[in-house]
């Protein structure tokens, strides 16, 4: 067989396969057999998929940007770390009504005219 996708590689029983026959030296076609799973790792956004239920992960997105532009006078002033943290919530119940909730404990003031400010928001809002 010279096509990947035909061999029954779950009926094979074995741990590792060697094709030495010379037919599949090309990476792209020894790779055909080869299918991303739906839920597999984004090429985009890599860390967002390390266990995520465990840890505090460095996030892409456009928030501080798109306040810059709302808010024309913070163009320059205001920059964002996006962080991913998931949480475990076992308890069903109904979406907040706010967009963002912002911790007013959780922020720090490091000069007069610079501070940390905490804000977040659910991926999943509506």
């Amino acid at each position: 067989m010279t096509n990947p996708e035909e061999i029954p590689w779950g009926k094979a029983g074995a741990d590792y396969v060697v094709e030495s026959t010379g037919v599949l030296t090309d990476k792209d076609k020894a790779a055909t057999h080869l299918k991303k799973p739906v839920d597999g790792p984004s090429s985009k956004d890599w860390r967002g998929v390390r266990a995520a239920l465990f840890n505090i992960i460095s996030s892409i997105t456009g928030a501080a940007k798109i306040v810059a532009k709302v808010l024309p006078a913070l163009n320059g002033k205001l920059t964002g770390m996006p962080f991913r943290v998931a949480i475990v919530d076992v308890s069903p119940k109904l979406p907040s009504s706010e967009s963002s909730i912002f911790y007013a404990k959780a922020g720090i003031a490091l000069s007069k005219n610079f501070a940390k400010l905490v804000s977040c928001y659910e991926w999943d809002y509506r």
